[in-house]
């Protein structure tokens, strides 16, 4: 790993370094765990402008590099699928046409795709203010996929 890295780069060279362990080392189907600093194990020299900024630096700032760099690569594609899922389950097409311009499945799908794209350059995933909304939303894509059962009569009458 080179030390000195200018700014721009630094977290690029930080994730390849990441990558390429993982795919050293096979991690298809595990990685080396939670408890593992990715910063501290690839050696990674922060910026000297930003040294105070990230004196506990341990996250990569991309979920999915992070995901990789702990549990390999299938788990980190599971996981990747929930909320794909989640978005590809709720889409206008798939929904019968009451819940298709709703507004408020708009602003989940909204919310949780803008989420996923802060996760990638950013800690927000991995930290609880975030993954709790996060999961929520995640929640409540699921919720809205799910097909409504109108009660039949016989149970309505029982």
């Amino acid at each position: 790993m080179q030390y000195g890295v200018p700014i721009s780069s630094w977290r690029t060279t930080w994730w390849k370094a990441i990558l390429d362990d993982a795919w050293q080392h096979r991690w298809w189907l595990r990685g080396p765990g939670w408890g593992t600093n990715l910063a501290t194990k690839y050696l990674v020299e922060q910026p000297s402008s930003a040294q105070q900024l990230f004196v506990a630096l341990r996250l990569p700032h991309n979920f999915v590099i992070g995901l990789v760099g702990r549990v390999g690569f299938v788990l980190a594609a599971l996981f990747v699928a929930v909320p794909s899922l989640a978005l590809v389950s709720t889409r206008p097409s798939r929904l019968p046409s009451s819940l298709r311009d709703h507004p408020l499945r708009k602003a989940v799908h909204a919310g949780l795709i803008a989420q996923i794209a802060v996760g990638l350059t950013d800690v927000y995933l991995e930290s609880p203010q975030g993954a709790i909304v996060f999961w929520m939303l995640c929640g409540a894509l699921w919720w809205w996929a799910t097909p409504r059962v109108q009660p039949t009569s016989s149970i309505a009458a029982a």
